[in-house]
């Protein structure tokens, strides 16, 4: 009669809990405990992007908007335009005070010579 072994399937309760633990971590990784990263981090790539897409939009409309506020609130432009009548009034004043001026002073010299030479007549 021929008897086959049979292994001794009897073991320790620490041998039966390495065993279980060595599964356990078997199961993990060949269920995608690896890829599972790097779906994850895939994702959260695809909600960044959006998100900065989202943000470069947004700052292009906020730029948009700030060149209109400051083309409705530039005064320099709006006041040049104004007041251009009155700076041409004023070089026109300031160009003819300086011609009343120099005929003043002309006039001041012409003054001056006849005097000089009344006196230098006179001492004469």
């Amino acid at each position: 009669m021929i008897v086959l072994a049979t292994p001794d399937w009897s073991g320790t309760i620490p041998t039966w809990l390495l065993v279980l633990i060595t599964l356990a971590v078997m199961w993990r990784v060949t269920r995608g405990g690896g890829g599972s990263a790097v779906s994850e981090l895939s994702k959260a790539n695809e909600i960044l992007d959006k998100k900065n897409h989202d943000l470069g939009s947004e700052v292009r409309d906020l730029r948009i908007e700030n060149e209109g506020l400051k083309a409705r609130t530039d005064f320099a432009a709006a006041l040049a335009e104004g007041l251009k009548p009155v700076t041409e009034w004023t070089a026109l004043h300031e160009r003819r005070a300086q011609e009343r001026h120099e005929a003043s002073v002309h006039a001041l010299e012409a003054i001056r010579d006849r005097m000089l030479a009344i006196d230098g007549a006179n001492t004469d």
